[in-house]
């Protein structure tokens, strides 16, 4: 599935970008795998399957259920589901982009 998804480039770069990230939470982690592989791809609906072969890309654990982060990325606002698809929204953009990676608290 992964060759299908992304070439060697793109998993190079979905990898770096992960990484610079650094998502903590299962939503974190799943928005940015789906922010860039709408970036790279130009897809706008993620499959369990997608979001499986992006975490097998950048090398972490797959969350158990991944119906359910759907779902509780949903009721956070973050995107909708449709056939069992989910689709981000700009809460999801906006996430990736300006609160990620999460900076310690100044004192």
């Amino acid at each position: 599935m992964v060759p299908d998804l992304l070439n060697e480039q793109q998993r190079l770069d979905l990898k770096t970008f992960y990484a610079e990230k650094s998502p903590q939470n299962q939503n974190e982690q799943v928005a940015v795998l789906c922010f860039k592989v709408k970036e790279l791809k130009g897809i706008t609906t993620f499959t369990g399957n997608d979001v499986y072969t992006a975490f097998q890309v950048v090398g972490k654990r797959t969350p158990g259920n991944l119906t359910a982060v759907f779902g509780n990325m949903v009721s956070a606002g973050l995107g909708s589901v449709v056939d069992k698809k989910f689709s981000p929204n700009f809460k999801t953009d906006d996430l990736v982009k300006h609160d990620l990676p999460r900076k310690a608290p100044t004192k």
